[in-house]
């Protein structure tokens, strides 16, 4: 083969050579144009996945400042709690003791609020039995019944004289049957005894005089009697009335004395609490209210 030959096949192999990197190169370009393709895509969803995970970090950075607010006030409220803590503690004996004094107070109270309402309630049967008052009621009645028969007394010694003076006049005036048979003509209002009186004997007079007098002081004494019976009635009355209103206020008072009791009762029962807890009454009562 001359020079010139292998030369042209140098030539040849060299073209085909190039060609041959061409066309690598034109796949190589090919694939990387896809790759970048696939890259560009990935990267877009990459910003996209970058952008979301952005937002989610904004979300998340504010929850977390939430969080962070929220174990903040926790905090604060753990570290007031703990205070609070230690000055129940340190006050949990001054309360215990004070509560134990208020205890013993309020029994000694409730043992005499107790005393004090079993004799008003002795007092309230006392008056209830109206033995009192019947007794009073009793007596009133005895004296109207007395009053009653001094009034038909008097009335029967007023009658009883008045037959007395005619008889009189009738065993010793011989005019009695003149006088008598007169009556009937006699005008109205006029005592047919004071005529007959007028018409008898000196001594006859005395003696009727004298019955006159001792009528006139039975009167009086009689007067007198009815007065003090009247006075009497008056005081038992009053007294009758000042024992119902008496009872009345017994009964109020032991009204009171039953709410007092019930009152001391129920704080008994809250500081019998406070104690079995542990609590003031104000912490007793707010956890009461949260548990109903």
């Amino acid at each position: 083969m001359s020079q010139g030959d292998f030369s042209t096949a140098l030539l040849v192999d060299h073209m085909n050579e190039i060609d041959k990197r061409r066309r690598m190169m034109t796949i190589t370009q090919k694939e990387v144009e896809t790759k970048l393709a696939l890259a560009t895509n990935d990267s877009r969803d990459l910003r996209k996945t970058a952008d979301a995970m952005t937002a989610e970090e904004e979300d998340l950075k504010r929850v977390l400042d939430a969080l962070t607010e929220e174990q903040r006030k926790v905090d604060l409220q753990l570290v007031e709690e703990r205070t609070r803590a230690r000055q129940c503690e340190a006050e949990e004996p001054l309360l215990h003791a004070h509560t134990t004094e208020q205890l013993g107070i309020l029994d000694h109270e409730l043992d005499d609020w107790r005393a004090k309402s079993e004799k008003l309630e002795e007092l309230w049967q006392a008056f209830s039995a109206d033995e009192v008052l019947s007794d009073l009621r009793e007596t009133i009645r005895q004296l109207e019944e007395d009053l009653q028969a001094k009034k038909q007394e008097k009335e029967k010694m007023e009658k009883e004289t008045s037959e007395f003076i005619v008889e009189i006049a009738r065993l010793r005036d011989p005019l009695y049957n003149r006088t008598c048979s007169e009556t009937n003509c006699l005008p109205l209002g006029c005592d047919p005894a004071k005529e007959i009186v007028e018409e008898m004997d000196i001594p006859t007079q005395h003696a009727i005089q004298e019955l006159e007098q001792l009528i006139q002081q039975e009167k009086l004494k009689f007067e007198q009697t009815e007065l003090q019976h009247h006075r009497q009635r008056a005081i038992l009355q009053t007294e009758t009335e000042d024992l119902e209103m008496r009872a009345g206020e017994l009964l109020s008072v032991l009204q009171d004395v039953n709410n007092s009791r019930e009152h001391l009762e129920n704080s008994l029962q809250w500081l019998y609490r406070c104690l079995e807890y542990k609590m003031c009454l104000n912490c007793m009562q707010s956890y009461e209210l949260k548990n109903s």
